[in-house]
């Protein structure tokens, strides 16, 4: 489970630094991080560290909370819709994330 999560989020970064027309020598530069490196996390093979995606999204020109939610979404569970009417956390999360990425789909 937790080496899908890796995957997703390696796949998001990977996808959103082919947008900004990144290569992944770019994004290491950027980050401080090792070309190598880059391509262990964009393949799932490397868990990164929460400050190493702050930076790998700030080079990307995103959020954070964008490659997270981007790498939640598959098939099977979606997290942007798995929001229950009346659950508090749900909503306590929501209010805490809009501020950081402008508008949360709902």
């Amino acid at each position: 489970m937790a080496a899908d999560i890796y995957a997703r989020v390696g796949a998001a970064i990977r996808a959103r630094r082919g947008v900004v027309g990144l290569t992944q020598a770019m994004l290491a530069a950027e980050t401080g991080l090792s070309r190598s490196s880059i391509t262990n996390i964009e393949n799932g093979g490397q868990a990164i560290l929460l400050h190493q995606l702050v930076d790998v999204a700030r080079a990307l020109k995103t959020d954070a909370c964008e490659l997270l939610i981007a790498g939640a979404v598959n098939g099977e569970h979606d997290v942007r819709t798995d929001v229950r009417v009346g659950d508090g956390r749900a909503t306590a999360l929501l209010s805490r994330l809009t501020p950081i990425g402008g508008s949360v789909s709902r």
